[in-house]
């Protein structure tokens, strides 16, 4: 329902309460950015609202972490730090 500017919990707090309390007891669900920011705005002004990943940022993390993995990989079994141009690497 709304795209805040601003990467920390004050943004989101200021936005929240803006909205009415009747608006904000009715939210169960949120999706976010996986931030503890966020998250901190979410305990204060929704306090029973279930907090849920977005989907770009669910993927997001797991591509990292499977990127962080055949990195490691490609270090300790072939002994090499890779180059872009090394498909394990890249």
């Amino acid at each position: 329902l709304g795209i805040v500017d601003g990467r920390d919990s004050r943004a989101v707090g200021d936005w929240l309460a803006q909205r009415s309390e009747l608006w904000r007891e009715r939210i169960e669900i949120v999706a976010i950015d996986p931030s503890a920011a966020f998250r901190k705005a979410l305990r204060t002004y929704l306090p029973r609202a279930a907090v849920s990943v977005d989907k770009f940022h669910l993927v997001k993390l797991g591509n990292d972490m499977v990127t962080t993995v055949r990195q490691r990989l490609a270090r300790t079994h072939r002994g090499r730090r890779g180059r872009k141009d090394d498909p394990a690497w890249a």
